[in-house]
Parts: C-alpha cells; sequence; structure tokens
C-alpha cells in the first residue's frame, strides 16, 4: 500500500507529527482503542502460532506493526521553497532520517515541451488544432526567460526567487483558464454581433419592401393630392358664398331689429292708449248697468 502525502494537505501540523511518528516506529501511538486492539490480536494470533512466535499480547500487536511498516510505504512530496521545508524538517527529523530523498531538478526544455504539448493537447474544448505546438513552444519560453530574470534577481538583489515544476503546471492551468474565459467573451461577442446583423439585415428588407409600397401608392397620392386640391378651391368658393350670404343674413338681421324695435314702440303706445280708454269703458259699462 502506498500512502501519497503533499505539503498542500498539511491542514494541520498535527499531521506531520502523526506521519514522523509512524516513519520512526510503524505506529501512531494511542490510535487504536482497547476493543480494537484485541481484534487484531485476534486476528494475528493464527499467525502466530504458524511461524513458531509466541501467542501473546505483545508479540501480536508488534507482529502487526512491523507487517505495517513492510507492507506500507509513504511517499511525501514537498517543496523547498521558502523556510517550511527546511523547519519541518528540523521539527519531524524523521523526514529527513526515516525517508529516501529524491531531489528534482529544473526540467530540460524536451520535458517542459512534452507536458505542455500533452496538458494543452488533451483539452479538445480548446481546440488549438495545428497551434498545440507553437503554444508549448512559447510556454517553455516563458518559463525558461522567468528562470534567467530569477538568476538576474539573485545577482543583483541577492534574494531567491523558486521557479518549480509546479509554477509551470500552474502556468498551464491558468494559461487554459484564461483561454478558456477569453473565449467565451468572444463567443458571446461574436454573437452578438451576428444577432445585429441580422437584425440590419431584417431591417433593410422592411425599408425595401416599404419603398415599394410607396413607389406604388404614388400614383394613388398624386391622384388623391388633385383631388384634395380641387376640393380645397371648391370649398374657398362655398366659404366665400358663405360669407356673402353671412353679410346678407346679417343685414336682414339689422333691418328685423329695426322693425322689431318699431313694432315694440308701438305696442308699448297702444298699451298706453288702452290704458286711458279702460277707466272711461269700464265707467261707461257701470252706467249701463244703472240704467237696468
Amino acid at each position: 500500500i502506498v500512502f501519497i502525502f503533499s505539503d498542500t494537505q498539511v491542514v494541520k501540523e498535527s499531521f506531520l507529527e502523526n506521519i514522523n511518528n509512524i516513519l520512526n516506529s510503524g505506529e501512531v501511538p494511542n490510535l487504536f482503542e482497547a476493543e480494537d486492539v484485541d481484534k487484531i490480536v485476534a486476528k494475528i494470533k493464527p499467525k502466530l502460532s504458524n511461524e513458531g512466535i509466541p501467542v501473546t499480547r505483545a508479540n501480536a500487536f508488534n507482529y502487526f506493526v512491523a507487517q505495517v511498516r513492510q507492507n506500507l510505504h509513504l511517499v511525501l512530496t514537498f517543496s523547498p521553497v521558502g523556510d517550511g521545508f527546511r523547519s519541518r524538517c528540523r521539527q519531524y527529523p524523521a523526514l529527513v532520517n526515516c525517508c529516501t530523498i529524491d531531489w528534482f531538478d529544473a526540467w530540460p526544455d524536451e520535458a517542459l515541451f512534452t507536458v505542455a504539448e500533452r496538458l494543452l493537447g488533451a483539452k479538445p474544448e480548446l481546440k488549438l488544432g495545428d497551434m498545440t505546438k507553437n503554444l508549448a513552444n512559447v510556454c517553455v519560453t516563458i518559463h525558461q526567460s522567468v528562470n534567467t530574470a530569477t538568476k538576474d534577481f539573485y545577482d543583483t538583489q541577492k534574494r531567491f526567487n523558486y521557479t518549480t515544476p509546479t509554477s509551470y503546471l500552474d502556468l498551464l492551468k491558468q494559461y487554459s483558464k484564461m483561454l478558456m474565459e477569453q473565449k467565451k467573451i468572444v463567443l458571446d461577442s461574436l454573437s452578438k454581433y451576428k444577432n445585429g446583423l441580422q437584425k440590419l439585415a431584417d431591417t433593410e428588407v422592411l425599408v425595401g419592401e416599404l419603398k415599394e409600397q410607396i413607389i406604388k401608392m404614388q400614383p394613388v397620392l398624386k391622384k388623391e393630392s388633385e383631388e384634395t386640391a380641387n376640393l380645397l378651391v371648391t370649398l374657398k368658393q362655398e366659404q366665400a358664398e358663405a360669407k356673402v350670404q353671412e353679410n346678407n343674413c346679417a343685414q336682414d338681421a339689422r333691418a328685423c331689429k329695426k322693425v322689431q324695435q318699431r313694432v315694440e314702440k308701438q305696442k308699448d303706445d297702444c298699451q298706453k292708449d288702452l290704458d286711458k280708454a279702460l277707466p272711461a269703458y269700464n265707467e261707461a259699462i257701470a252706467a249701463l248697468d244703472t240704467l237696468d
């Protein structure tokens, strides 16, 4: 059994303490409860009998630990960048004393190119096609230029800037992510432009149809304009005649008003005469009544 553990998975430093114990003794102290130990011992006792080892609780558990150390392999992947690796090696010496350390040097250009080509070519959604090799060469150039700049930075500032294979993989990952984001932006813009062009084409067709309708309607509009002009002339003539009639009616109204005034005056005069004659008339009627 191989257990791979990287420094990015160190959520708590107690993880490394347990690994340190496993590397030293093959077990984590107080990991098992008493019941769990009893179950382990019960399963190990037959093997102790077969191998001629005295069957005791201590021998059974030690046998179990020996089997764990023989069959469990720990693979630790730590980055030497920064002070974290250095301090962990001092704090947990089993990381150095009980491990075989493999130092991985910088990747050559061929390895950088191969990794970039495979990672970029393994993503069909990028649709790179024949550009995969050119982009792989660009990624190699970028990574190597950073290495060169790192050396210059140390020569001038006496400070380290580490570039590791992980940095290169992050470069490829970030490029793929940004390329997909930009592709989405371009496709969205292209879709908007296509929709705009389609609307312009539809508008052009509609304008053409309206132009044809206007051309067809021009004779009708011309005829209606002529009829409207003739109607305006007729209306003007009728309006002039109506004006004359209005003036005549106004004169007749003034004449009628004068006649009415004369009639009113005659009526008033008659009423006055009637009012004067009525007393004499009434007296005459009364005299006639006395004759009876």
